[in-house]
């Protein structure tokens, strides 16, 4: 799986205040179902473009949301948005494929894949909303059910933890920088890859990086019933297996249970939807998808 510019996708403005669009990319074979693609700090729906393909070419109806603020988005109201405002805009582009696949004669409840900072926004969803999706995927996800604030603060001595978080500060990082920061650690290869992800990086929430994603996603027990998948890399410079194995008990998923299921895989870097061998959880997350449709 290449990382290439993407072409196939068309763009569907879900809402106007605030801008909010989505990339939707149909599938390529009988259907099977549909996944909502949910980002992380600093990025897009771009970093799900060799997804999109992966997974339209395997029966899915795909989807990518720019968070407000984000990706493809105007970058209104981003300064101090909030992990709240970002759970919203998941609600509405939930709705909006719900009631699109109807309108294609498709009654269907999709699945949600949140990486890093959206595997945080999606767990709060699924607090209040799990009947209104198939299953849920945390793919390098933030840690169940807050992150740790001084651990964190504590991490900013490694260089590539520094850099990545210079990034979301909105200061102007080199492409040599950026290739070794915690999102990618050095995994990719290709400068040209790299210069492009760099200008599509941009800063983040200051609510977001210091104070939001530090309190509480939800308070409580977690009740639901739907399949989820918690599959990340021990490698991963953000969330490595301790992490993993926190959310992992959080959501009483294993390896070996299909329905409720960990997957623990190594040499990946935290931005594994962009890593060299990205088809590696490609693969594991369809196998999920699969079998709980």
């Amino acid at each position: 799986m290449e990382n290439t510019i993407n072409q196939k996708y068309e763009k569907l403005i879900i809402s106007d205040s605030p801008e909010l669009i989505v990339r939707h990319q149909s599938s390529k074979c009988p259907f099977k179902g549909s996944i909502i693609f949910v980002h992380g700090i600093c990025h897009g729906a771009w970093c799900f473009e060799n997804y999109m393909d992966f997974f339209s070419e395997n029966g899915y109806e795909c989807f990518a949301l720019n968070l407000r603020g984000h990706g493809d988005n105007n970058r209104k109201g981003l300064t101090f948005a909030r992990l709240s405002q970002y759970l919203n805009d998941v609600e509405k582009c939930v709705d909006f494929v719900v009631k699109y696949l109807q309108e294609k004669g498709i009654i269907e409840k999709p699945f949600l894949l949140g990486h890093s900072m959206g595997g945080a926004i999606v767990q709060k969803y699924i607090k209040k909303h799990s009947n209104k999706v198939k299953g849920l995927i945390l793919f390098a996800s933030a840690t169940a059910k807050r992150m740790p604030y001084f651990k964190t603060l504590f991490g900013l001595r490694k260089k590539n933890l520094r850099i990545a978080a210079l990034k979301a500060w909105g200061v102007k990082v080199s492409d040599e920088d950026i290739a070794g920061s915690a999102f990618f650690d050095n995994r990719i290869k290709s400068m040209n890859d790299i210069a492009r992800y760099n200008k599509l990086l941009h800063r983040e929430s200051i609510v977001i990086t210091f104070v939001s994603l530090y309190l509480p996603y939800y308070s409580g027990k977690y009740n639901g019933n739907i399949p989820i998948l918690v599959i990340g890399s021990e490698d991963d410079s953000y969330f490595p297996k301790k992490s993993l194995i926190k959310t992992s008990d959080t959501y009483d998923c294993t390896e070996n249970n299909k329905e409720k299921q960990s997957i623990l895989l190594d040499n990946l870097c935290h931005d594994m939807m962009l890593d060299p061998e990205c088809e590696i959880p490609a693969k594991r997350v369809l196998e999920f998808l699969d079998n709980n449709k």
